[in-house]
């Protein structure tokens, strides 16, 4: 069941971004410059390839098996983007963004949808 959080054969970035300044640019970077030997996609619906890696819109639109999703966009866009891992039968995520629980009630309704749409796909989730 944590095979695609220990073990994963692909990996899609999504906020993957072209700017060496952003998380998304610097987690990709990471992935590919520690030497990750599986599939590794960007997900960013405003280029077609950041380094070298091949760039989709979404998620559900990567034409191969996902299975992490490590996902740096702004947190309204989690719940999405849950929805889309799950049409895409992706089986684990780590959620690198802040803007939950901790901060107040809307964050923690966000928290709690995410969550949701997590259990209904059966996402594992880190973050």
């Amino acid at each position: 069941m944590l095979e695609s959080l220990f073990n994963p054969q692909s990996v899609a970035v999504v906020g993957a971004s072209a700017a060496p300044e952003k998380l998304g640019y610097i987690v990709l970077d990471n992935i590919i410059k520690y030497g990750y030997a599986g599939e590794i996609y960007a997900v960013n619906p405003n280029e077609t390839e950041i380094l070298g890696q091949p760039c989709f819109p979404r998620v559900n639109q990567i034409p191969s098996r996902v299975d992490l999703a490590v996902i740096v966009v702004p947190n309204r866009y989690v719940v999405g983007v849950m929805s889309d891992c799950g049409e895409k039968g992706v089986g684990a995520a780590i959620i690198i963004i802040a803007g939950f629980r901790e901060a107040g009630a809307e964050g923690r309704a966000m928290e709690r949808e995410v969550m949701e749409t997590a259990a209904k796909h059966g996402i594992r989730v880190v973050g």
